[in-house]
């Protein structure tokens, strides 16, 4: 779940000790009963999503390599 009161919080902390230059993925994902949340911090530009330009999703996984194994 997203909790959007947070973003402006997220912002700040990406711009005091992220890349200036990318913008915060606030996340993506099971929305409804998840049964876990992982928090991101200072995305990588490999990852497109955190590209200022990028106007599409925002995810933490688009362009990087998967981190979990899904069975």
């Amino acid at each position: 779940m997203q909790v959007t009161s947070l973003f402006e919080e997220f912002d700040k902390l990406q711009s005091i000790h992220g890349d200036k230059d990318l913008d915060s993925i606030y996340g993506c994902g099971e929305i409804n009963n998840p049964s876990l949340c992982l928090v991101f911090m200072n995305p990588t530009a490999r990852n497109v999503s955190s590209d200022k330009k990028w106007n599409c999703l925002k995810a933490p996984w688009i362009g990087t390599k998967n981190i979990w194994k899904s069975d």
